[in-house]
């Protein structure tokens, strides 16, 4: 269902509340974008005749960040490169990883359309439409947020991150 721009706003606003980002004028409209996938841009742009942008730019600065962020938490100052790399990207660091971590925490909150969440591949299965939106929320914290950003990803994601980088 394609919502107005001021019901995006509040459920943007109640996500990023829940983690202690209170939104202000200037980076509201920042903050949707966060959680505005592709086909839900378009498909608003034809409903309402106004072009809203997605997050796609947003997952860049994300992606470089999550990677940051997951080597910091695995770091242990006996750690080979090869280790922290590789190891860290095999169990963590790849869409299909992340992507049931992201749907857990995102899912009630994405402007996502029907096709957002489908890959293009043989079986139909969604591996990285949550992961691109996570890394997309993590570019907004950064942005706007890079004194919480970390913290937020803790709390949210380094059990997990521990967990599988010890299988």
């Amino acid at each position: 269902m394609i919502i107005p721009i001021e019901k995006m706003r509040e459920t943007t606003r109640s996500f990023y509340s829940n983690i202690g980002c209170e939104l202000t004028d200037d980076n509201i409209d920042l903050a949707v974008q966060s959680l505005t996938m592709p086909c839900y841009a378009n498909e608003y742009a034809q409903k309402y005749g106004e072009k809203i942008l997605n997050h796609s730019s947003l997952a860049t600065v994300g992606d470089a960040y999550w990677e940051v962020y997951i080597l910091a938490i695995a770091f242990e100052p006996n750690s080979k490169k090869g280790n922290l790399t590789n190891g860290i990207k095999q169990t963590i660091g790849t869409n299909e990883q992340m992507n049931p971590l992201a749907e857990k925490w995102l899912n009630r909150f994405l402007f996502a359309a029907n096709n957002d969440l489908k890959d293009n591949n043989s079986d139909g299965q969604n591996t990285k439409g949550y992961a691109t939106a996570l890394e997309a929320v993590i570019g907004f914290l950064f942005l706007k947020y890079p004194e919480k950003v970390f913290g937020i990803l803790k709390k949210q994601f380094s059990d997990e991150i521990i967990l599988n980088n010890r299988k």
